[in-house]
């Protein structure tokens, strides 16, 4: 029974740890600047920021669409949400690579602080269609 009890411990400490690292719902979905053309939740032009509740997100550039998974971490108190890729030399991706955007809860957009342009995206659902994030290598 101990360890039993002992077990379910160690599972909500690593539930609780796994649950800090999640993307509140206010940022889940879709994220574009206002240049691109996104219908259904699904990016025809431009380039676009997926966003899912456990970490994973995808940027996506089209046409033709192509896309990689990043990892999405939000601080709360700084309302940062930072996205990392990490180097895929057999994609031509020789270094990891961090974002950075600035989440306005009033505007309700995300703003890139570090790149030389200055896009401000908004949210273009709170949905991610099927096999965005998932079908990316």
């Amino acid at each position: 029974m101990k360890r039993v009890f002992l077990s379910f411990l160690f599972a909500a400490y690593v539930l609780r740890g796994i649950g800090a690292d999640t993307i509140p719902p206010e940022l889940v979905g879709a994220w574009a600047p206002a240049k691109a053309k996104i219908e259904g939740g699904v990016l025809s032009e431009g380039y676009a920021i997926y966003l899912n509740t456990n970490g994973l997100a995808a940027v996506v550039a089209a046409p033709p669409p192509v896309g990689a998974k990043w990892r999405a971490v939000y601080d709360a108190t700084n309302h940062m949400l930072i996205l990392t890729i990490d180097a895929q030399p057999d994609e031509g991706l020789m270094h990891g690579m961090t974002n950075r955007f600035i989440y306005d809860p009033k505007a309700k957009t995300l703003s890139l602080t570090n790149a030389p342009t200055k896009d401000v995206l908004t949210r273009h659902g709170n949905r991610i269609p099927g096999g965005v994030i998932e079908d990316l290598q």
